[in-house]
């Protein structure tokens, strides 16, 4: 079969669409070759049971059908954007508060989701920590009210939290204790120092111990430290 090739407007540019050629093959063999054909004039392809034929130019080039796969897969597990606060929260038992950092001139704005598939609302003791990548942290330990439902089911609650000027935040832990349980579904964070920045938990969170996310030393490879501490 003939084929006009649509990937390619410029000569001497030819880009072969491997994973079509691969797909009309009658029979795919991975150790069959793909043969590029450069002639002057049109560009087109043709397709045989185990090889198919690009033309557009001077050369004819064999490449491994396998190796195209392999190339093909690379490429696109690299294109894909990652956010470094969807990885799973874990438990962090080392993990400890520092309650004398908690005075400061700076405001966050904290947006806590609670997920459709937790309780209905909880009555726990909720304690929240958060932090830069350079010993800053913030610790509010209690964000719950049971008298106005806080963490209800499917609800989303906003808090306004005082404490130390920060760099951008990047780990963020969560302590409850009680017997209700409690299900969050994401943590936005944002300041005046900071970029808005959300955690996806989609989980309950254990009895007692410090559970979330910590993202610095992933934070950290990709800056430089900072010249002065913010004001």
């Amino acid at each position: 079969m003939i084929m006009n090739s649509p990937w390619n407007e410029k000569r001497g540019n030819f880009l072969c669409p491997f994973w079509i050629c691969i797909n009309k093959l009658d029979s795919f063999d991975p150790g069959g070759h793909i043969d590029i054909k450069r002639d002057p004039g049109k560009v087109s392809t043709q397709f045989s049971p185990n090889k198919a034929i690009v033309y557009g130019g001077e050369k004819m080039i064999k490449v491994p059908v396998l190796l195209l796969c392999l190339i093909s897969l690379c490429v696109f597990a690299h294109s894909r954007p990652i956010n470094p606060a969807e990885s799973d929260p874990h438990v962090n038992r080392s993990f400890k508060p520092n309650s004398t950092q908690n005075t400061g001139s700076c405001s966050y704005a904290v947006t806590i989701k609670t997920s459709c598939s937790s309780v209905s609302y909880t009555r726990d003791q909720i304690s929240l920590a958060f932090g830069d990548a350079y010993g800053n942290q913030v610790y509010a330990p209690r964000i719950d009210d049971p008298s106005t439902r806080t963490f209800e089911r499917c609800s989303t609650d906003s808090f306004q939290i005082l404490g130390p000027c920060t760099y951008q935040i990047c780990y963020v832990y969560l302590y409850r204790t009680g017997y209700d349980g409690w299900k969050p579904e994401s943590v936005s964070i944002y300041g005046y120092y900071t970029k808005a920045i959300t955690f996806y938990y989609n989980t309950f969170v254990p009895y007692g111990v410090w559970f979330g996310f910590n993202q610095c030393g992933s934070y950290l490879a990709s800056t430089s430290s900072p010249s002065s501490a913010a004001a």
